[in-house]
């Protein structure tokens, strides 16, 4: 007989959603729910780093501004917890700052706009 995980159907994606606005948690999230991902949406890194730590996510996404660590700093804590791509929500006109800054990283994209469909595609190329 064929062992029980061939049978079962693929575990959806995992994403963290990390951003302080509660309207960009709940747009990302219903986007990514009506995907079939199991999304997980929290205001602060530290939170997130504990989430990440007890749900080992299969992507991250991360504004570059959060109440308590910019963008940098809690690539830096994540990365000592997990390898997982994480997407960074920037804006054309910073994406150069934040690329020079954060280039050193691996598995770590950035957005053009925090519109939902450039969101959605950087996520879908990121966890390809």
């Amino acid at each position: 007989t064929a062992p029980a995980a061939e049978a079962a159907p693929k575990d959806p994606y995992r994403i963290v959603i990390v951003n302080n606005s509660m309207v960009v948690q709940k747009v990302l999230q219903r986007a990514f729910d009506s995907m079939g991902y199991e999304v997980y949406a929290i205001e602060k890194g530290s939170k997130a780093l504990n989430m990440i730590k007890s749900m080992k996510p299969n992507l991250i996404i991360s504004d570059t501004k959060l109440p308590d660590a910019t963008g940098a700093e809690f690539l830096a804590s994540a990365r000592e917890i997990s390898q997982v791509p994480v997407v960074m929500l920037t804006e054309e006109s910073n994406r150069a700052q934040y690329e020079a800054e954060l280039k050193a990283n691996n598995k770590v994209f950035f957005t053009n706009s925090q519109e939902v469909g450039e969101v959605v595609k950087v996520v879908e190329n990121a966890l390809k």
